[in-house]
């Protein structure tokens, strides 16, 4: 059994194609050169994934594919299903419950490529330029692109191309 295989059946669903696609891309995985660099985003291995605590402490059952720099986790909660995909909720570490985040994967990835643009810590991370920042998200933009809807592109595109203000 494939770890892949191993995490859908310990979490009682199909990982998203989306997510599928974008792990094997290198986007979603953790040290690829390819991976999508957001300011507080780290994201899981499939190994990571396994190692987890399959329940979080209010005690439901989320699978976690990243966490925040303080913490908090983004996951799928299975349970609460009700699209072809689980939605994806985020645990905050200090709190005993999950909100919604996004109804679907590239949800998520649309949501945080959002909230990036509008309050990015890439500056001090990757110690570059505020003008370089307009590039960087460009980059992940057009990375990304295949796996988001075409409206959702143009919007991250449209905002990718303003000047940043440091």
């Amino acid at each position: 059994m494939t770890e892949r295989e191993e995490i859908e059946r310990n979490g009682g669903f199909t990982l998203p194609a989306t997510y599928r696609q974008m792990y094997e891309a290198g986007l979603v995985v953790p040290g690829d050169e390819r991976q999508l660099v957001l300011s507080d985003t780290r994201w899981f291995s499939f190994e990571q994934v396994l190692a987890q605590d399959w329940v979080t402490r209010d005690t439901s059952q989320h699978v976690y594919f990243a966490r925040s720099g303080r913490g908090d986790g983004w996951g799928w909660d299975p349970r609460i299903a009700t699209a072809p995909e689980p939605p994806i909720v985020l645990a905050a570490r200090d709190v005993n419950r999950t909100t919604g985040f996004a109804p679907s994967f590239h949800g998520a990835i649309y949501r945080l490529l959002l909230e990036e643009m509008s309050s990015s810590w890439l500056c001090d991370a990757l110690q570059c330029a505020p003008h370089e920042l307009s590039a960087i998200f460009q980059d992940s933009v057009a990375r990304c692109a295949p796996f988001l809807p075409k409206s959702w592109v143009l919007t991250l595109e449209e905002l990718a191309s303003r000047s940043v203000i440091a």
